[in-house]
């Protein structure tokens, strides 16, 4: 029965399409000038990071960009959210070829918006066949080898750079400062950016190596893990393999790490496993560690969040697809620090302290991120 409800919901989008389509062609402009074809316009099919929608971080942001979109220019969406990457491929592999030969029928033009660069993998053995009336954009994403898919990519280095720089601001005061990054995993570009961003920003001294997300392994006496006043570990485990939806181990690790060995400051790079953190942070009050919201202005749960490293993912998101709509949208393209589209929100109890020392940074951060992305 779930299949059956998903392909009629699917089919009723194109019938939609071609319902518009027909009543806009029978309508003449002096019966109607006000009428503007959805169908002569087309649709935006988006698929979302599975169990991402409901974070209040990247995906949702993600989401807001596509419905304002839709709304502002008349577009139909249909909007995709796996629970895993089993199901995502699954679902890629329904609704391409459904997609496909319903726009032989009705050659309308469709627009496909995938979240996360884990997607590419799934869509791309069917670019071969591709209509000429199906668009495909990859976000977070720097691939460009594929003349058929446009992408597009958020540099965090910047942003970072500057958590980085306001978290040794906030510490100072504080003898032997320690910090620990959590991150969803290794292999996501961004989220390296990120911590190399963070890192440089915070003159932190790393030792390079992220540790496990297994207690044992950094709370071993041989790693002289309790030494460091720089860590990272990683989240990515057997039932989150990417680290991003994991928000219960991260507050499991957040009990342990503080009863073994505190941290001052936590800067997670790990998109819905954050919540793990801020769940500690509400729990524990004005006792507890700072943790640097990411993604979205996270200050709105908790006090300890001092600022966030924000990307207005929402605002590319409705670019692109001003962008797709008057055929102009760039194969590849970068939304930045130095445009706007990333930026360090200070919240409010820290303004004072913190503000004039990132405004003062930031041309600074602007050339350091245009650099990383230019050597790396």
């Amino acid at each position: 029965m779930k299949n059956f409800f998903r392909f009629t919901f699917f089919a009723t989008f194109f019938t939609i399409f071609s319902f518009s389509l027909f009543s806009c062609k029978n309508e003449s402009d002096d019966e109607n000038p006000s009428v503007e074809s959805v169908a002569s316009k087309g649709g935006l099919i988006a698929f979302y990071p599975p169990n991402g929608l409901g974070d209040n971080s990247y995906v949702d942001s993600f989401c807001s960009g596509v419905q304002k979109a839709a709304l502002k220019n008349n577009l139909l969406v249909y909007d995709i959210c796996p629970k895993n990457w089993d199901e995502a491929k699954g679902l890629v592999d329904e609704y391409i070829p459904r997609c496909y030969e319903l726009t032989k029928t009705y050659k309308l033009p469709v627009f496909f918006l995938f979240g996360d660069e884990g997607y590419l993998e799934f869509f791309s053995p069917y670019l071969s066949e591709k209509p000429d009336t199906i668009s495909y954009m990859l976000f977070e994403s720097k691939e460009t080898e594929f003349p058929a898919v446009n992408t597009a990519y958020m540099p965090l280095y910047g942003a970072s750079y500057l958590a980085g720089l306001a978290s040794k601001t906030l510490l100072a005061g504080r003898e032997n400062a320690r910090i620990l990054a959590i991150l969803a995993n290794e292999s996501t570009q961004s989220v390296m950016d990120a911590l190399k961003g963070f890192i440089a920003g915070s003159e932190s001294a790393w030792n390079e190596k992220v540790y496990d997300y297994n207690f044992t392994e950094w709370s071993d006496s041989v790693s002289k893990f309790e030494e460091l006043d720089f860590a990272a570990i990683s989240l990515n485990n057997d039932h989150d393999k990417d680290g991003f939806d994991s928000a219960d181990l991260s507050y499991a690790l957040a009990l342990f790490a503080q009863k073994l060995n505190p941290f001052d400051l936590y800067f997670p790079v790990c998109g819905g496993s954050v919540h793990g953190l801020l769940r500690y942070n509400r729990e524990k009050g004005e006792k507890s560690f700072y943790t640097v919201g990411m993604d979205s202005d996270l200050s709105v749960y908790t006090k300890q969040v001092p600022f966030s490293v924000v990307k207005h993912i929402d605002r590319a998101v409705q670019k692109c697809i001003e962008q797709w709509l008057s055929g102009k949208l760039p194969h590849h393209q970068e939304f930045d620090l130095a445009n706007g589209y990333t930026e360090l929100i200070i919240s409010k109890s820290y303004k004072d302290k913190l503000s004039a020392v990132v405004q003062g940074a930031l041309a600074g951060a602007i050339e350091k991120e245009r650099e990383y992305e230019e050597n790396k």
